[in-house]
């Protein structure tokens, strides 16, 4: 009796083998089949030259590929390179914009598997950030997980597309969330991903037009230096150790926060004062001449821009650091017997500005100068003189009608010329 229930049961598993092998056979059919009937496709893709009928062939062969995934079951690493391969292909000459867009939601599917299989290298997850921007109903938030998981891995060949979609992107989920607790999230992320991202620019040698882009964003969404402080200060215990890198990223955040008007915190003067340290240039003493301005250290600020002078023979830069010692001594310590001397000594792009300048310095004087009210008033001619001199009609206008008057001039004998001894000029009498 129990061998008879033995050889019944053996006789059922039997069967049951039987078929499953035979559907197992007849699957595997359909799959070879399948791929035969892709690979076919690719060879016409190779002999026709129309245009048409290659999308045709394209479209045609991926369709077989994503139904022998179906009928396989999982693909090799290979199996779903085909499938990437076909969509590509096909992304390249489609035309329709909404047909596309369906075609990369597939590919962000099939992206997907594979990053889940490991059958990709490290760089789909950019593919997967993108095409999330991509697809037929974006998803940004999706995209935005894929891009910084992406960042976590700075070996990855991120492209000027890359950050400038990332950045993009990151101020579209900003702007559009209402939650405020939320919103300052984005926002904080907003002013450290600058940093990062410019950092990423320096590093890869990205174009300069990538850098414009993320700080046009940048510029858009922080408006302040309080908005900007806090982050900057990890910024500042984070510089690249590589000197080159480091001069220059330093460099970018210097002229960052005089955009943002931040030159009197301590951020920046810490910033200069590291710039100096690793690239004293005149450019770098400049800086600093620039930082004791803002603290009102006036004198030092001079003594810098004169050490910045003794580095540099360029012409150009000469005469841009004395029009910086001229504005110095003038708009901030009062020297105007010194910003006078200054001036008339400025050439090139800066000689107008400078007469200006010289004109504000016999006018501002003019009481002080001279040994009769009438001598005093005679130097707003010479200040009148200056500012035609520098292009300025409206101000030596100005300037003549505090000269003295027709009775002024007959009370003093209708002189002809006045010496001006403060100046060292004679001037008409008009």
């Amino acid at each position: 009796m129990f061998l008879k229930k033995f050889l019944l049961i053996s006789l059922l598993l039997f069967n049951v083998l039987a078929l499953m092998s035979q559907n197992d056979s007849i699957k595997m059919r359909e799959c070879n089949r399948i791929k035969f009937l892709a690979q076919e496709e690719r060879k016409s893709i190779e002999i026709d030259t129309s245009v048409t009928l290659k999308l045709m062939h394209f479209k045609t062969e991926f369709t077989y590929l994503l139904k022998g995934e179906a009928i396989c079951g999982t693909y090799t690493k290979n199996n779903y390179n085909y499938i990437i391969r076909s969509g590509q292909d096909i992304l390249k000459l489609e035309k329709d914009p909404k047909i596309k867009s369906l075609y990369i939601d597939t590919l962000f599917l099939i992206n997907k598997k594979i990053d889940l299989l490991k059958f990709g290298d490290k760089n789909i997850v950019l593919k997967l950030a993108d095409y999330a921007l991509l697809k037929s109903e974006i998803d940004r938030t999706v995209s935005d997980a894929y891009y910084t998981r992406a960042f976590k891995d700075t070996s990855l060949k991120f492209t000027s597309e890359n950050l400038t979609n990332y950045y993009s992107n990151l101020y579209l989920l900003y702007s559009s969330e209402v939650d405020v607790a939320a919103k300052n999230v984005y926002k904080k992320r907003l002013i450290s991903d600058y940093f990062m991202l410019s950092r990423l620019i320096s590093v890869k040698k990205l174009s300069s037009k990538t850098q414009e882009s993320i700080s046009n964003i940048f510029n858009g969404t922080i408006k302040n230096c309080e908005d900007l402080l806090p982050d900057l200060k990890v910024f500042i215990s984070e510089l690249p150790k590589d000197i080159d890198l480091k001069i220059k990223t330093t460099t970018n955040f210097i002229s960052l926060l005089k955009e943002k008007s931040c030159t009197d915190s301590k951020e920046y003067e810490m910033l200069v004062d590291t710039l100096i340290k690793f690239d004293k240039t005149t450019a770098t003493i400049i800086a600093k001449a620039e930082l004791l301005i803002v603290k009102k250290r006036y004198s030092e600020a001079v003594s810098s821009l004169n050490s910045a002078k003794a580095m540099t023979n360029d012409a150009a830069q000469l005469e841009d650091i004395d029009f910086q010692i001229l504005e110095v001594q003038f708009y901030h310590l009062n020297n105007y017997q010194t910003a006078y001397r200054l001036a008339l000594g400025i050439s090139g792009s800066n000689k107008n500005k400078a007469l200006q300048i010289a004109a504000k310095c016999v006018a501002n004087s003019a009481n002080s100068c001279g040994s009769s009210t009438f001598d005093r008033k005679c130097n707003y001619y010479y200040a009148a003189e200056l500012a035609e001199r520098a292009g300025d009609n409206g101000a030596a206008s100005r300037y003549r009608a505090s000269a003295p008057s027709s009775e002024e001039k007959f009370n003093n004998n209708n002189p002809s010329t006045v010496s001006l001894s403060c100046w060292g000029v004679t001037v008409n009498v008009r």
